[in-house]
């Protein structure tokens, strides 16, 4: 058993929780309904040449304008469970609990097939908080310098099907949003943890866009402060701005975020072939899980309720009280999903990384 996570029921408490008020997936953009978290959240092609900074971002967002919709597309009042098509009937669905390191069923990534971390950075920013569903960085500059994906045989991402000796090229990956989950979607060995982050990215293959998840865990048992989460928090936290259904806060432009401050120095990983883990729940997503949490202060992982929970609006008000009615928990963790024999590969940097 890991330290730091927690076993429970998927509707249960862990004992950290249980002193928390403790609820993440919709996008305005452009006066239009975007579903799908981990996959479209990002500018329209059409405005992006327009866009350069934080404020230029929330001017595109419905929610700026204080007609953001009073009820969301989804929500998460029964964790997932009611959500339809592919989130219904999919075979390769996300998320899923990953076994412990040592696990005999695990496959394994040759050392000459695995990911190569670079660095992220993002500029021009703003931090949308969907009190409904979730809080995400936007950024209408994402940066990266030597962060490749390995491809084998034409179109294996992440090379999880190919043997020892396939012959791989590596792609640049190019960031669709950061957005956090709380609590964890993924677990280990059945626990869960605070939270988890998801950095998506994508590469172009033949034509077609491909997404990749990184996700990693955010684990609150210490107590630390995260200090990447710090630089987001006071924008999570900001009340100045109020509209109904989201909030969208610009970050100055002289502020730029590093998004390798916030993965794990130990960047050994699960690797699988999985799904969104928000309507329409599409498959073929190749997901990246960081066996390594990093830290979070409990302190935190209560900003991620709360803006989940859109505890900013009062239940009173005639507008967002069928929000208040539905909420459920105030997570936005999807419940897990059936492997249905897929195979899970660790992608390991060394004997002491796991």
């Amino acid at each position: 058993m890991m330290t730091g996570a927690q076993k429970m029921p998927r509707d249960g408490w862990t004992r950290t929780q249980a002193v928390l008020l403790s609820a993440g997936f919709l996008l305005l953009l452009c006066g239009s309904v975007r579903g799908g978290s981990d996959g479209n959240l990002q500018v329209p092609a059409a405005v992006q040449a327009n866009i350069t900074s934080g404020e230029d971002l929330c001017k595109e967002t419905t929610q700026s304008k204080g007609n953001g919709p009073a009820i969301p597309a989804f929500n998460y009042a029964s964790s997932g469970d009611d959500w339809t098509g592919d989130c219904q009937t999919g075979k390769q669905q996300s998320p899923i609990d990953l076994p412990t390191t040592d696990n005999s069923t695990l496959g394994s990534i040759p050392s000459s097939h695995l990911v190569r971390f670079g660095t992220i950075t993002a500029s021009g920013n703003a931090v949308l908080r969907l009190e409904i569903d979730e809080v995400e960085l936007l950024s209408s500059n994402w940066s990266t310098a030597n962060f490749q994906i390995p491809v084998c045989g034409g179109d294996n991402i992440g090379c999880l099907e190919s043997p020892p000796d396939a012959p791989v090229e590596y792609m640049s990956a190019s960031i669709v949003n950061l957005h956090f989950h709380a609590n964890s979607e993924h677990t280990r060995n059945g626990n869960y943890y605070g939270a988890e982050a998801h950095l998506v990215t994508k590469i172009t293959l033949n034509g077609k866009k491909n997404l990749v998840v990184f996700g990693t865990w955010m684990d609150v048992s210490s107590n630390k402060t995260n200090e990447f989460f710090s630089g987001l928090q006071s924008y999570i936290n900001d009340t100045s701005v109020i509209s109904v259904g989201s909030v969208c806060s610009p970050v100055p432009e002289n502020v730029k975020f590093s998004i390798d401050n916030l993965l794990p120095a130990t960047k050994t990983y699960y690797a699988y072939r999985g799904s969104l883990t928000t309507p329409p729940c599409t498959e073929g997503v190749t997901w990246i899980v960081f066996t390594k949490p990093v830290q979070m202060s409990i302190t935190q992982l209560k900003a991620l309720y709360k803006s989940n929970a859109y505890t900013s609006q009062p239940c009173a008000n005639v507008t967002t009280n069928a929000l208040c009615n539905i909420l459920g928990a105030r997570t936005n963790n999807r419940l897990l999903q059936p492997l249905n024999g897929r195979t899970i590969k660790l992608g390991s940097y060394g004997p002491d990384s796991n």
